[in-house]
């Protein structure tokens, strides 16, 4: 009985062992370096600005939200 539940512990342990050392791995190769991280975080700043543009025409003020986006544009523009 007790050679049993020594083959079993030691299993487990063996088992968890194998886990984390997987996920260790898989963490590493995930991992994104800073070039990717700027890529990363460009196309989702241009996925959300798209986003934010179809639903502003879709919405009934667009004249006037565009607009606004217009003369903000051109006032950034006149500042430089």
């Amino acid at each position: 009985m007790m050679v049993g539940l020594s083959i079993e512990v030691m299993s487990c342990v063996q088992g968890s062992g194998c886990t984390a050392l997987v996920v260790a791995v898989l963490a590493r190769k995930l991992e994104l370096t800073r070039a990717e991280k700027h890529v990363h975080n460009f196309m989702m700043d241009n996925q959300l600005t798209k986003r934010v543009g179809q639903s502003v025409s879709q919405s009934r003020d667009w004249p006037l939200v565009t607009s606004r986006l217009v003369v903000a544009f051109v006032d950034r523009i006149v500042a430089v």
